[in-house]
C-alpha cells in the first residue's frame, strides 16, 4: 500500500474503533491507534487471516482471493465473490 493510501485509510478509520487481523500483504502496516492481532473470537466466530481448515469453529477469513468466471458468448466476466461452507466463510477484500 502506497505511503498516500495509508494516510488516506488511516484518516478514514480515525474516529473509529477497530481491530486490525495482521495479514501476509500488510508488512508490519497497522493503522495508527488501532489494535493488531493474529485473530479474534467475535460471538463464537473466529476472524482470521488464513482458513484454518482444521478449527471446527464458525470462522471468518480473507487469505485466499476466490473469483467467479463467467463465460457467456464469447465474453469472460470475471469479479470477486465470496465461498462459504458450512462453519467456514472466505471473503474477498482486495482487487482483481
Amino acid at each position: 500500500m502506497s505511503d498516500d493510501n495509508k494516510s488516506r485509510l488511516a484518516s478514514i478509520l480515525a474516529p473509529l474503533e477497530s481491530l486490525w487481523i495482521e495479514g501476509n500483504g500488510d508488512q508490519n502496516f497497522v493503522p495508527p491507534g488501532h489494535e493488531a492481532c493474529a485473530e479474534v473470537d467475535i460471538g463464537g466466530i473466529i476472524f482470521r487471516h488464513i482458513m484454518d481448515a482444521a478449527d471446527t469453529r464458525p470462522e471468518i477469513s480473507a487469505h485466499y482471493h476466490p473469483a467467479a468466471v463467467i463465460h457467456h458468448r464469447g465474453a469472460r466476466l470475471r469479479r470477486p465473490c465470496f465461498v462459504r461452507a458450512r462453519t467456514k466463510m472466505i471473503i474477498r477484500l482486495s482487487g482483481f
